[in-house]
């Protein structure tokens, strides 16, 4: 080979080489992640700020130093009204362990009286370790798990039979957080409706120290909503076109997987079952619906998933033939 194009070879394997590592480099969550900031107003002004955060270094924390910054609601950055400061740092004290998800560690078992034993919240777990979600809609609530191992949180503002939605993967991995911490009326201004905090500080128990940026500090999970709607809900919302003991009895594959696990058999149809064209319950045949109409096949070509939603909004309440 010609020094010319053994030169060249070494330039693209560099230049890949480094694509990866810069690849890598992005993908690594930063020491501290911040899942949720919030802020209380007393009766006299007084703006008392909290964090939900989380610690994915491999090392202890002694101390983190948040610099925070509060701002109205239009998002313009205000100052406290009697000390005249805008920023304002909160120190946070450890020890404070790697966050780590262990879903197999109980605190307690719970048992709903009144429930059905079908119900898979009649029996649940509260876990050791204190999860937290937030839930995209400024409400904060505790991770559970239910007789299967599913984790999921209950929306106590609902009726509790009605309440309990399930969480992604990777809302139990990525989402969720172990930690919040708050100071006491860190501003005095009525027109404080938030806050961003735009540096950490954090001191290690080895001695160590780390500075993280605003842009390192938010995660890609910070403040997001919930990706599922309410299970029950979303039984209800399916109900035209899934039933669970029909999708389990007639998807034995799905039954070797997942057993009487009555949230997988419905994720599962939800995420793949329409898309593979199964048939979730008696009511509703994707093959005869397409050959019953026509319209929609030249609408929705082969994505299957198109025709059991349409179903769902309108096919059904239309009268469309769908066995």
């Amino acid at each position: 080979m010609k020094k010319s194009a053994k030169r060249l070879l070494g330039v693209v394997f560099t230049l890949a080489l480094m694509t990866i590592l810069a690849c890598g480099a992005f993908a690594a969550k930063p020491a501290i992640e911040i899942m949720v900031t919030r802020v209380k107003t007393d009766s006299v002004g007084g703006v008392s700020p909290s964090i939900g955060y989380r610690n994915n270094s491999d090392k202890t924390i002694k101390y983190i130093d948040f610099t925070m910054v509060p701002y109205n609601a239009v998002g313009d950055t205000v100052s406290c009204e009697i000390r005249g400061n805008s920023a304002a740092t909160g120190r946070v004290t450890g020890p404070i362990d790697t966050f780590a998800i262990d879903t197999d560690s109980t605190l307690h078992t719970i048992t709903k009286i009144g429930m059905k034993d079908s119900n898979p919240f009649k029996t649940y777990r509260e876990l050791t370790h204190n999860y937290t979600i937030n839930d995209g809609k400024n409400s904060i609530w505790p991770v559970y798990v239910d007789q299967y191992g599913n984790c999921f949180v209950e929306d106590l503002w609902t009726d509790t039979s009605q309440g309990q939605t399930y969480l992604t993967d990777d809302e139990v991995q990525n989402a969720t957080y172990g930690r919040t911490d708050s100071w006491d009326r860190l501003w005095y201004n009525n027109s404080i409706k938030g806050i961003t905090v735009t540096k950490a500080v954090v001191t290690y128990m080895d001695g160590s120290k780390q500075t993280l940026s605003q842009e390192e500090l938010y995660s890609g999970h910070f403040q997001t909503q919930l990706t599922y709607q309410p299970y029950f809900k979303m039984l209800e919302s399916y109900s035209p076109v899934y039933d669970y003991a029909y999708y389990k009895t007639n998807n034995p594959d799905l039954a070797a997987l997942f057993g009487d696990n009555q949230w997988k058999y419905l994720e599962h149809f939800v995420n793949s079952g329409m898309k593979e064209g199964r048939q979730g319950n008696s009511k509703f045949n994707l093959a005869a619906y397409k050959a019953n109409n026509a319209d929609l096949v030249s609408s929705f070509g082969e994505d299957n998933q198109k025709y059991y939603e349409h179903y769902i909004s309108s096919g059904k309440s239309e009268g469309r033939k769908a066995s």
